[in-house]
Protein backbone atom coordinates (compact mmCIF):
# COMPACT_ATOMS: atom_id res chain seq x y z
CA UNK A 1 0.00 0.00 0.00
CA UNK A 2 2.87 2.36 0.64
CA UNK A 3 4.24 1.89 -2.89
CA UNK A 4 7.79 2.40 -1.66
CA UNK A 5 10.34 3.27 -4.35
CA UNK A 6 12.24 0.14 -5.35
CA UNK A 7 9.76 -2.25 -3.70
CA UNK A 8 10.44 -5.89 -4.61
CA UNK A 9 6.88 -6.94 -3.74
CA UNK A 10 4.59 -4.74 -5.80
CA UNK A 11 1.91 -7.45 -5.64
CA UNK A 12 1.48 -6.52 -1.96
CA UNK A 13 0.26 -3.04 -2.91
CA UNK A 14 -3.13 -4.45 -3.89
CA UNK A 15 -5.28 -4.63 -0.73
CA UNK A 16 -7.20 -7.54 -2.30
CA UNK A 17 -4.07 -9.75 -2.19
CA UNK A 18 -3.11 -11.81 0.82
CA UNK A 19 -4.58 -12.11 4.29
CA UNK A 20 -4.04 -10.20 7.49
CA UNK A 21 -1.45 -11.87 9.67
CA UNK A 22 -2.93 -12.86 13.03
CA UNK A 23 -1.16 -14.68 15.87
CA UNK A 24 -2.83 -18.03 15.12
CA UNK A 25 -1.89 -17.99 11.44
CA UNK A 26 1.63 -16.82 12.29
CA UNK A 27 2.13 -19.65 14.77
CA UNK A 28 0.95 -22.19 12.17
CA UNK A 29 3.50 -20.81 9.69
CA UNK A 30 6.27 -21.09 12.27
CA UNK A 31 5.26 -24.70 12.98
CA UNK A 32 5.20 -25.49 9.27
CA UNK A 33 8.71 -24.13 8.68
CA UNK A 34 10.22 -24.87 12.09
CA UNK A 35 12.73 -27.35 10.66
CA UNK A 36 14.05 -24.94 8.03
CA UNK A 37 14.14 -21.46 9.59
CA UNK A 38 16.34 -19.85 12.23
CA UNK A 39 15.15 -16.24 12.12
CA UNK A 40 12.04 -14.17 11.43
CA UNK A 41 12.47 -10.70 9.91
CA UNK A 42 9.70 -8.13 10.15
CA UNK A 43 10.09 -5.75 7.24
CA UNK A 44 9.35 -2.05 7.38
CA UNK A 45 5.71 -1.05 7.15
CA UNK A 46 2.82 0.22 9.18
CA UNK A 47 3.11 -2.05 12.20
CA UNK A 48 1.08 -1.55 15.33
CA UNK A 49 3.58 -1.76 18.21
CA UNK A 50 1.29 -4.01 20.27
CA UNK A 51 0.61 -6.38 17.36
CA UNK A 52 4.31 -6.53 16.51
CA UNK A 53 5.25 -7.32 20.11
CA UNK A 54 2.71 -10.15 20.19
CA UNK A 55 4.28 -11.68 17.06
CA UNK A 56 7.83 -11.17 18.40
CA UNK A 57 6.85 -13.03 21.59
CA UNK A 58 5.58 -15.92 19.47
CA UNK A 59 8.93 -16.00 17.64
CA UNK A 60 10.74 -16.09 20.99
CA UNK A 61 8.51 -18.98 22.12
CA UNK A 62 9.88 -20.93 19.15
CA UNK A 63 13.44 -19.99 20.20
CA UNK A 64 14.11 -18.31 16.87
CA UNK A 65 16.05 -15.13 16.24
CA UNK A 66 14.05 -12.04 15.38
CA UNK A 67 14.96 -8.90 13.46
CA UNK A 68 13.12 -5.77 12.38
CA UNK A 69 14.13 -3.58 9.47
CA UNK A 70 13.45 0.08 8.96
CA UNK A 71 14.01 1.77 5.62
Amino acid sequence: QLACDGCHSEHLWNPENGKELNPETFEKLLLKYSETITCVIFMDGEWSCLELLILINIVKKFRLKVACTRV
